[in-house]
C-alpha cells in the first residue's frame, strides 16, 4: 500500500497582516495548495457592525438555499425520511 499524503502548515508572524499556508503532496507532487491572507482592521463600532451584517447575511443565505432545495425536492415528490433513533 502506498504512503499517504504529506501535509505542511506555515504561519508567518502576525503584524498588519497574517498569512497561513497549507500544502499537501503525494509522491513528490503537490495535490493541494491553499493560502489565507488576512488584514488587520481597527476594532471600531462600524467595523463590528459590518462584520455582523456580513455573517448574518451569509447565514440567512445558506438557510434560504437549504429550504429552497427542500421545496424543490418536495415538489418533485421525493419521499421524506426521519432520522433513525
Amino acid at each position: 500500500m502506498g504512503r499517504g499524503p504529506v501535509e505542511g502548515l506555515a504561519f508567518h508572524p502576525p503584524g498588519e497582516s497574517l498569512t497561513v499556508a497549507m500544502a499537501s503532496e503525494r509522491q513528490g507532487e503537490i495535490i493541494l495548495l491553499a493560502r489565507l491572507d488576512l488584514e488587520r482592521y481597527p476594532l471600531t463600532s462600524g467595523n463590528l457592525a459590518l462584520a455582523l451584517l456580513r455573517w448574518l447575511s451569509m447565514t440567512l443565505r445558506v438557510l434560504a438555499t437549504i429550504y429552497w432545495q427542500t421545496l424543490r425536492l418536495k415538489r418533485k415528490g421525493v419521499p421524506f425520511r426521519n432520522r433513525p433513533e
